[in-house]
């Protein structure tokens, strides 16, 4: 039997029960000892006696050798070693509920905590520079953002730092406004007797529109905080703003100007920053995280805006649920994942509290919410005397025990719920808001007459009378309203029916009547949490979830596992998660990373890649080997003498240096039986002309330059020059004719190289083409006629013509290296700082494509036009060969001349551009599902003397009618034409003269059709006014105008309304304008589709509702971690579509950015789609909703395939192979293995 082994107590936790029950299966299988069960299994001893030991929970194949070494049934035995997991996952340590948590939960970071406030130093450090030049600073972020911890353990901690003098604070006092901010926080305006500001910190500041609604108090509040603007006062103040209400402030003169020249935007966390409050926080308590639970937290995280907070608890309740001293992914989805932590623990308490108290928790809960009329819902601090009168008896142990949840805070006198975050993400709660709003309104304010009430001295005339006293015994006079007022409410409102009573007697004859009570709101049944689902769809998409996240991480060093990894999520199960990886994978370029085998490999080891980066030639000290980039795979690997200067363009060729002079080489196939070239140990070698030609330069007595035919070794050149020169500072003509030099320091030089002369160059190229120093040059090539020369260097890229001096060709860009044409001359390809930027030479004002380097490095840059791939050599090392899928980009139709405008019809089958060419603009119909052109209508004139000419086009809603002209919206014009045109029959309609009779200084502003096409829209404006004319088509009369604020059109007109910017809604039968109820979210774009609405607000972010007007989803922007503007600026949207079930938005920013979101699961799909930059003007998807089609400046048409059947065979072509059995398992242990494709 061996030893004896300690006895274990079942009840001490699912670990030490299951290895109880493997004991007991041991004595009943007969007592074998373990180096018996050993003998039977492939696992030691040891291990099988640590299996049941009860210390740690085994894994599952010694758990199953376990059992399988006794004679069990396996089978029996997975379920249960699968459960005690599940259990010990899900189990919170309350023994180590002392032990100091590594996250702070839904509670805010004080300055006591800087010293764990991880991941926002850079921004720490803007801010203080910010505040230290401005004497009053704004904050601004959206409600999650981490604005109150970054005011608190970030700038207050800095600003104790300052030791200088003149700049250390006098003081720094902290507060939030609350409902009487002035008469709260007077005393604090008073600046302290030390040398130096006293430094304000007003967290929460928007609570002076939430809680503040004397307008008087507020705007003295207000005056208080800007007057530390006069360096008089000793006053500095810093506030901290949610950004939904940064239109409120604007309302202020002030503020508006503090928010203008003195605002930092709380951007969200980079990757980098998020993985160091993950890392950092945990290595500071001596925990470890999980790799896989660092990929989804990333990935979660920086899909769902404001999700600090819900990390910050969901990370908390993985800790508690933490296996000894690792955080795992398993606790973390036990404990609910980002999204669904706190609804989880908080549904966990309110589930404990008896019923008596679960009432009083709802009544407590929602007196801490101010419910936002037209903003968003905010917490409201309440004082304990409110809340203990809400039932003296229960209302102290329910606080107590919500504050034990991290639910709320308490202090002495004040209760506060621990973040916003709790309201949007606790179903339950939002449940009660929603169900009564209107009455949370109206308690709202009865409190606050109550209390005003009291403070008077219950002064009659502060009692309610009227319609509000209406309102109020509507809502609160039935018996199980009452029981949700306090003591003082319930006085209030007594007093207020009373003096009712007395005035109605005084009046006589007023018949008394009792109000009927008005159920505001129909209690729902609340939403049941749904409790299982089938074990095995459950663990399908636990290990898709799992994976999808898992493939994101593969990217940066092996995409083809990457592509695999997000197509075999999607084969495990069909959800959101794994449908974004699918996106992600089809739309990043990275395709393949080919590693140095060796990885201690010197970064400063000679590489060569060919001309089409296909294969690689690494000439290491000893060994020159040569390896297919596709494959992986090793060509030849010898030992040649000599160093290895360059490697030819078809990667079969090395020019070998040192000893008796340079030798050409071909690694694999010959020996170095050539003879040596004329050289010494100082020569240098470039190939030139496809390989054909030979540069060797020699600076070793005289410097001197040869050029040598490689087929023949025939001599091509010879000649002494002035200055030392680099053989890559040579270039040959593709005649093998002239040969360009560009000594460093030196001028530019031409020869004719069989001729033996020098020749002139034209005054203004030799003026212009000085050689910079060898930091700031990179190459020189002829074009193909050898009649013009490109030079590039770190300011940009020239091309000059030889004869005439003529530039030809330029792009202006700072920063330029590692410059490479493509063979065609059609792209151009460089590094810029940490990017990759793409050109097309015939219109190289915008780049065609752009990808981010990240922490890596690039060089050698290879174009292989014909496999659509970029290769280079990359990682942080330079080591790896990186291949880049640029086939959308080198396919892509292009125009030379960027468009004017497009616009597809409502269901995308028609295209219409306008492009201007000289003094005319030119019109075109195209093909929506293909962009070709299928009709060239007649071109309009641009007005003389006007720089602004815009072609605008509308199609109406059956896509049948086109109407386009030319309009300048700021130079009036005695006629404008717009002229209709029938799609389908390629026929001109009419053309209508928009020009009011009499008013010939009307500018048009825009134009629209109405569904039918029978009647044109036109914003027109005078100096006076501004309208909106609707004019018959058929006729060309004028039949109706009314005055419209708008100066566009926003959304297609139906048969009975128009909306234009702004929110203004006229009706087209009466001419009556109102406004839109979301007026502040119809500002310039809007799209509709399957029933919604998706429109861009004031503050550059995307809204979507429903025909009622009710939001959808949270407001979200362009701006993304991957794709942040060097300013901090939101880019501006340029394009917004809806599908036409309303599940997907497409947006499109002036940066060049293209996103989709998911409006179901409010989540991004993917990242960026590719644009190379090209500013997107119209969007549209297809009818079947299988492909977005995009319209934009440079390119005219392009299509993003979204169906998955699409998705997944794009991803099928681009890998190599499908996952092996051996990675799937060690990849994807939780499922078996599936065929990709």
């Amino acid at each position: 039997m061996g030893r004896h082994e300690k006895p274990l107590d079942p009840e001490s936790g699912p670990v030490r029960r299951f290895a109880l029950e493997l004991r007991r299966m041991r004595q009943e299988a007969g007592g074998p000892t373990y180096r018996d069960m050993a003998r039977e299994v492939e696992y030691s001893a040891a291990a099988l006696s640590r299996a049941a030991s009860g210390d740690t929970l085994p894994s599952l194949a010694v758990a199953l050798a376990y059992v399988t070494a006794c004679g069990a049934d396996p089978a029996g035995w997975e379920e249960r070693w699968q459960e005690a997991s599940r259990q010990e996952a899900g189990q919170v340590w309350a023994e180590d509920e002392e032990a100091v948590p590594p996250f702070r939960g839904l509670a805010r970071y004080e300055p006591g905590d800087a010293d764990r406030f991880f991941g926002r130093d850079r921004l720490t450090d803007e801010l203080a520079r910010l505040a230290l030049r401005h004497r009053v600073t704004a904050v601004l972020g959206p409600s999650g953002s981490g604005k109150s911890s970054l005011l608190r353990a970030g700038l207050i901690p800095r600003l104790r730092a300052l030791h200088e003098p003149g700049v250390r604070p006098a003081a720094v006092r902290i507060l939030t406004p609350g409902p009487r901010p002035v008469r709260d926080h007077a005393r604090l305006f008073v600046p302290d007797t030390d040398d130096g500001d006293t430094w304000l910190i007003v967290d929460q500041f928007e609570e002076i529109f939430t809680l503040c609604h004397d307008v008087e108090e507020r705007d003295r509040f207000i005056g208080l905080l800007m007057g530390a603007r006069d360096p008089g006062s000793r006053l500095r103040v810093v506030l901290g703003v949610r950004a939904d209400f940064y239109s409120h402030c604007l309302e202020h003169p002030d503020l508006a100007a503090v928010v203008h020249e003195a605002s930092l935007p709380v951007r969200p966390l980079t990757p980098a920053e998020l993985r160091e409050v993950v890392l950092k926080s945990t290595a500071a308590e001596g925990l470890i995280v999980e790799r896989a639970l660092t990929a989804r937290v990333l990935e979660e995280a920086a899909a769902e805006p404001g999700s600090l907070p819900l990390l910050s608890h969901a990370l908390l309740e993985t800790w508690r649920r933490r296996r000894g001293r690792t955080l795992s992914l398993q606790a973390y989805e036990l404990a609910g994942g980002l999204r669904g932590a706190i609804a989880q623990s908080a549904e966990h308490a309110y589930a404990q509290l008896p019923d008596g108290q679960a009432q009083v928790a709802r009544q407590v809960l929602l007196r801490l919410i101010t419910p936002g009329d037209g903003t968003p819902d905010t917490r409201r601090p309440a004082a304990r005397e409110e809340l203990d009168a809400v039932d003296p008896v229960h209302a102290g142990p329910v606080l107590e025990h919500l504050a034990r949840a991290r639910m709320v805070a308490l202090d002495q006198r004040s209760v506060d719920l621990t973040h916003e975050a709790l309201i949007t993400a606790w179903p339950r709660l939002r449940q009660w808001i929603e169900r009564d709003r209107d009455r949370l309104r109206g308690h709202r304010q009865l409190a606050e007459a109550a209390q005003d009430w009291h403070d008077l001295g219950r002064d009659s005339d502060a009692l309610l009378r009227g319609t509000r006293l209406a309102q109020a015994r509507t809502a609160f006079d039935a018996g199980d309203r009452r029981i949700e007022l306090t003591a003082l409410e319930e006085s209030f409102l007594t007093a207020s029916r009373s003096a009712y009573r007395r005035t109605r007697r005084v009046r006589r004859g007023v018949v008394s009547a009792l109000l009927v009570l008005v159920v505001l709101a129909v209690v729902a049944t609340s939403v049941a949490w749904q409790q299982g689902r089938a074990r095995d769809r459950q663990r399908g998409e636990s290990a898709a979830r799992s994976t999808a996240a898992l493939a994101q991480t593969y990217f940066p060093s092996d995409p083809q596992t990457a592509m695999r990894l997000s197509l075999a999520a999607w084969k495990i199960a069909h959800i959101p998660e794994a449908r974004a990886a699918l996106v992600a994978a089809a739309i990043r370029p990275d395709q393949d990373t080919d590693p140095d085998p060796d990885p201690d490999a010197d970064p400063d080891t000679p590489r060569f890649l060919d001309r089409y980066g296909r294969t690689v030639t690494t000439a290491g000290a000893r060994d020159v080997e040569r390896r297919d980039v596709d494959s992986h795979r090793t060509l030849s690997s010898d030992s040649p003498k000599g160093t290895a200067s360059d490697g030819s363009p078809d990667g079969r060729t090395v020019i070998l240096t040192g000893g008796s002079g340079p030798r050409l080489w071909q690694p694999g196939q010959w020996e170095l039986d050539q003879p040596a070239l004329p050289g010494s140990v100082l020569t240098v070698g470039a190939f030139q002309v496809d390989g054909r030609a030979l540069v060797l330069t020699d600076s070793y007595d005289t410097p001197s330059i040869q050029v040598w035919n490689v087929a023949d070794r025939r001599l091509l050149f010879k000649n002494t020059a002035d200055h030392p020169l680099d053989a890559h500072r040579a270039a040959v003509s593709s005649d093998e004719r002239l040969l360009a030099t560009c000594a460093a320091g030196a001028s530019l030089e031409v020869w004719d190289m069989a001729a033996k002369r020098r020749l002139a160059l034209p005054r203004s190229l030799d003026a212009s083409a000085r050689c910079p120093g060898n930091g700031d040059f990179h190459r020189m090539r002829f074009t193909a006629d050898g009649q013009s020369l490109t030079l590039v260097n770190s300011t940009g890229v020239r091309t000059w013509n030889l004869t005439t001096g003529r530039r030809e060709f330029a792009i202006e860009q700072h920063g330029l290296k590692e410059v490479e044409f493509s063979g065609d001359g059609r792209l151009l390809v460089a590094v810029v700082g940490s990017e990759i930027l793409m050109w097309r030479t015939a219109a190289p004002a915008v780049p065609v494509f752009r990808y981010r380097l990240g922490d890596e490095r690039a060089k050698s840059l290879r174009l292989d036009v014909e496999r659509g791939l970029l290769r280079f050599l990359g990682g942080r090392r330079m080591t790896a060969v990186r291949s880049l899928d640029v086939r959308g980009v080198v396919r892509a139709a292009a125009v030379n001349d960027p468009l004017d405008s497009s616009v597809f019809s409502q269901d995308a089958r028609v295209l219409a551009t306008s492009v201007r060419r000289g003094s005319r603009m030119a019109f075109q119909v195209r093909d929506g599902a293909s962009g070709k052109v299928i009709a060239e209508l007649p071109s309009q004139p641009c007005p003389a003397g006007t720089e602004i000419c815009h072609g605008s086009m509308v199609f109406s809603a059956d896509g049948r009618t086109l109407a386009y002209g030319v309009l300048t919206p700021y130079q009036p014009r005695p006629r404008q034409e717009i002229t209709l045109y029938d799609v389908t029959t390629h026929r001109t309609k009419a053309t209508v003269n928009v020009t009011s009779p009499g008013k010939p200084r009307q500018r048009t502003l825009d134009i629209a059709l109405a569904p039918s096409g029978k009647t044109l829209l036109a914003i027109r404006e005078t100096e006076e006014r501004r309208s909106l004319e609707l004019w018959n088509v058929q006729k060309g009369k004028l039949t109706k105008a009314v005055d419209n604020l708008g100066y566009r059109f926003v959304l297609p007109p139906t048969k009975d309304e128009a909306i234009t910017s702004g929110g203004y809604v006229t009706d087209l039968t009466t001419g009556h304008t109102t406004m839109h109820p979301r007026s502040a979210d119809l500002q310039s774009l809007a799209s509709r589709g399957g029933g919604l609405v998706v429109a861009q607000n004031v503050e550059a972010q995307m809204v979507v509702w429903d025909e009622r007007g009710r939001q959808t989803m949270k407001p979200f922007s362009l701006r993304a971690d991957d794709a942040q503007p060097a300013n901090d600026d939101f880019p501006q949207v340029s394009a917004l579509a809806l599908s036409h079930d309303g599940r997907m938005v497409a947006a499109a920013g002036t940066d060049g950015t293209l996103r989709l979101w998911d409006t179901q699961t409010e989540r991004p799909l993917g990242t960026v789609l590719p644009t190379g930059g090209d500013t997107i003007v119209s969007l549209a998807f297809s009818p079947d909703g299988h492909a977005l089609y995009a319209a934009g400046r440079l390119t005219p048409w392009r299509s993003y395939p979204l169906a998955s059947q699409a998705l997944s065979a794009d991803l099928c072509r681009r890998v190599h192979r499908d996952l092996t059995g051996k990675e799937w398992h060690d990849l994807i242990p939780e499922v078996g293995r599936r065929k990709l494709c």
